[in-house]
């Protein structure tokens, strides 16, 4: 049975103003703790077996690199070998044990004129004209790049983790080739998403050089409350529409045709755009998953990493967010120790005898 807790990387912060995201833990829901404890006290096989439905919690905190608010954020959870992504949700406690899921906020407010990229407290010359790419130069604008919010899965190879890299540095071939080649400011239009690709309003992927790619990696994931970015007008600070079920950019239907098994071959990264972040706020986002193979050793090890883009635009909001992914912060682990401790009687008057039954449970095949 391998016990593991969390290693906790180095923050690194650039020197800006932008609002970071701290990952504080990773825990098996209460449902999923619940399934070990009885398997453990019922005498028979006890941890986790091929065919078990788990669950799994990321908590996450925004956190002040200078700034109060910031314009959305992203998390990425890399997927064990082995499991089969069921479901992937934002979810907050219920003030009783659990957790239910709700819908990502909107993005924070940002210009939507590239004349203001890079310009703080900028106000559009243009505001009624459509922010479309022949209106800005071809070139992006913050509140369409910021807008799109939801979840997304890739299984390209580039997105999968690579193994014993350490922030700041990019922790997936995909990331850091977007890093090297997005532009500071002059963003061709309809590329650099962090969440590019074919159900994203920015579909594309940067090349080298700085040149527009291919549709990007990310594919999204049907959630309600989900936005996707849209024109708008060059005086707007908010460029995005909900999504709804029948749009041809809801995106993939878990309950209906959940995620092919992680595998080195078709390794499963998920990634979640949060929207408008406030520090202050505990958040939480969760993915449900079938055990089809353990590793050998029996235990579920993964990783996952959180991330903040700049302020909003009422704090001077003014760049895109790859310039903060050096403030990644990055947790390996596996779930959350669980210790559970029970006593044999609720109620003891002075005199009584109590006993304690101490579970232990983490992610691995053996109790």
């Amino acid at each position: 049975m391998l016990l593991s807790g969390f290693i906790l990387a180095p923050v690194f912060q650039a020197a800006a103003d932008n609002v970071a995201m701290v990952e504080t833990m990773k825990f098996l829901a209460p449902e999923t703790v619940n399934m070990l404890v009885q398997r453990a006290q019922s005498g028979g096989s006890g941890g986790l077996q091929v065919g078990d439905t788990i669950r799994y919690i990321i908590r996450y905190k925004p956190a002040s690199n200078g700034g109060n608010t910031g314009a959305n954020g992203y998390i990425t959870d890399y997927i064990p070998a082995g499991l089969q992504v069921t479901g992937a949700a934002f979810v907050q406690p219920d003030g009783f044990g659990g957790y239910f899921d709700i819908p990502p906020v909107p993005a924070g407010d940002m210009s939507n004129d590239a004349v203001c990229n890079g310009v703080r407290n900028c106000v559009s010359a243009t505001p009624t004209l459509p922010s479309t790419p022949l209106n800005n130069g071809n070139i992006a604008t913050l509140a369409q790049f910021y807008a799109d919010t939801g979840i997304w899965y890739s299984t390209d190879l580039r997105t999968a983790l690579i193994p014993g890299t350490v922030p700041p540095t990019p922790r997936n071939a995909w990331d850091q080739i977007q890093l090297a080649n997005c532009p500071k400011n002059a963003v061709p239009w309809g590329t650099c998403s962090p969440v590019a690709g074919p159900d994203t309003f920015y579909q594309n992927e940067i090349a080298a050089g700085g040149l527009a790619g291919p549709a990007g990696p990310w594919h999204r994931i049907a959630y309600p409350g989900s936005r996707i970015g849209n024109y708008g007008l060059m005086g707007d600070l908010q460029a995005s529409r909900i999504l709804q079920p029948g749009d041809p950019h809801y995106g993939r239907d878990l309950s209906a045709n959940p995620l092919p098994v992680s595998t080195a071959a078709t390794p499963v990264t998920v990634r979640w755009a949060n929207g408008l972040n406030s520090v202050g706020e505990t958040k939480y986002v969760s993915i449900t998953a079938r055990i089809v193979s353990l590793p050998p050793g029996g235990a579920i090890i993964n990783e996952s990493e959180v991330w903040g883009g700049d302020v909003y635009y009422w704090e001077g909001g003014k760049d895109f967010p790859w310039k903060y992914n050096k403030t990644l912060v990055s947790i390996g682990n596996n779930s959350s120790l669980t210790v559970l401790k029970t006593p044999s009687i609720q109620s003891a008057a002075a005199g009584d005898v109590v006993s304690f039954q101490v579970t232990v449970l983490n992610t691995g095949a053996l109790p």
